[in-house]
Parts: C-alpha cells; sequence; structure tokens
C-alpha cells in the first residue's frame, strides 16, 4: 500500500428487509389486522412434511370454522389430524382471549412453512449408506370474525 494513500473501504449497502407476503402482515399486540379482531394458534416441529399439509390446508382456507372442523373431522389424510389440533387452538384463543363467537369466526390466514430437517441414514448396498431427509413443518392458522355484509 502506497503511503499517504487513507482510503478506507465504503459501507456496505444497506439490506433490504425481506418482503412478506401479504398474508403473512405484521399486526399489533391486541391481534388486530386492518381494523378486525383476530387469533392465532401455531404448531412448531410437526412430524408431517409441509406438501401433505398444505394440500389439505388449501381445502379449508377462508371457510368458516364449523365448516373447516367437518371438512378435517371426515378427511382421510393423516395430515387433517394435526390442522385439526391447531384450528381448535386458534377458536379456543378467540373465545378465551378475544370474547369472540366461535360460531361467527372464519379462518383468515392458514399456511405452512418448512421446519428443520431430520436426517437419518439407510444402509445400501457394498458399505454405503443413503440419506433419508425426515420433514418437520410449523403451521400457523388465524381466525377473525366474520365481516357482515
Amino acid at each position: 500500500m502506497a503511503t499517504g494513500d487513507n482510503k478506507t473501504n465504503p459501507a456496505p449497502p444497506a439490506q433490504k428487509p425481506a418482503k412478506t407476503p401479504a398474508s403473512r402482515s405484521e399486526h399489533n399486540a391486541t391481534g388486530e389486522q386492518d381494523g378486525a379482531r383476530t387469533a392465532t394458534a401455531r404448531a412448531r416441529y410437526v412430524h408431517t412434511a409441509p406438501r401433505k399439509l398444505r394440500l389439505v390446508l388449501d381445502a379449508i382456507r377462508g371457510k368458516s370454522v364449523v365448516e373447516a372442523q367437518g371438512i378435517l373431522r371426515f378427511c382421510g389424510k393423516r395430515a387433517a389430524g394435526p390442522l385439526g389440533t391447531v384450528l381448535a387452538s386458534a377458536v379456543a384463543n378467540a373465545e378465551n382471549n378475544h370474547s369472540m363467537d366461535a360460531s361467527n369466526l372464519v379462518i383468515s390466514i392458514a399456511y405452512v412453512d418448512q421446519g428443520p430437517s431430520m436426517k437419518t441414514f439407510l444402509p445400501r448396498a457394498r458399505g454405503r449408506a443413503s440419506t433419508v431427509h425426515k420433514f418437520m413443518s410449523h403451521i400457523t392458522i388465524e381466525v377473525k370474525e366474520r365481516e357482515e355484509a
């Protein structure tokens, strides 16, 4: 480096915050979003692949809670069990924490994120091993009161 050269490295460019989809928008501590009260329930580290859970979750998104519970009760998929548990928890949170009427609730936001994957090994021929990924999921369901038209 030449003498008298006092140049410093410029600051790295500021990183933009990650965009979140509109369905996962932030809401304040009272559970209000766009003027409507909401109640949320989450289940983390569920030992089911997110792809399997999303198949069932797409069937209940946007429906009333009573209709969604009926769909989950008679759905033949194993993924309906954890989704029914999270939905029941969201309804209980709405009743107990926000004094909402359970018969007037609608599923406003429902999504499944991928959790960590557990890696196990399967023995193969000639002393080799294959990796088996066992996926986990994080389920989030948010309910709100039906808007009167």
